[in-house]
């Protein structure tokens, strides 16, 4: 079960090796996943890097993480999601698989100005996880975008 979310691997190796020295097993489900794709993985997995214990030790590593007086959030301390923050990570991950059906190029762009309108009207809840989700939506869309333009270039070049 899930006793802490952070941001990056290595608060999660952190929170780890605290609950290690306690004599606690941890361990991070999708941590080679966060590792390679680790420019994407809070557009992919918007609840960030979760560190999991067996069910039985639930109660001992929230006390540890508890009397350490960490800051880092737990696993039951969710940022609700609002309007703009839902928007953004619609963009980042319909630019994600724009790349394999070009026509959700559009829907992108059309949820990353969503979202950035949205975000006038109502702050987001993780200011930094909504602008790397605007950012990497719009980078990736673009240059998905491009290579579409170049490919149908080519097969119209090749035919005339």
């Amino acid at each position: 079960m899930a006793v802490a979310q952070v941001a990056t691997n290595w608060e999660a190796s952190l929170i780890r090796a605290k609950l290690a020295e306690a004599g606690i097993e941890a361990f991070v489900p999708d941590e080679k996943s966060s590792e390679m794709l680790w420019h994407l993985h809070l557009a992919i997995n918007r609840q960030g890097v979760q560190v999991w214990v067996r069910p039985a030790d639930v109660e001992a590593a929230k006390n540890v993480l508890a009397r350490d007086g960490s800051s880092l959030p737990t696993a039951d301390q969710r940022v609700p999601e609002g309007q703009a923050d839902a928007y953004a990570r619609r963009a980042a991950l319909s630019a994600l698989f724009a790349w394999l059906f070009p026509p959700l190029v559009l829907w992108t762009f059309y949820c990353g100005l969503r979202a950035l309108l949205s975000a006038r009207k109502e702050p987001p809840a993780d200011q930094g996880l909504f602008h790397r989700n605007v950012w990497a939506s719009a980078i990736l869309a673009t240059a998905g975008a491009c290579a579409g333009a170049i490919v149908c270039w080519g097969l119209l070049h090749e035919r005339l």
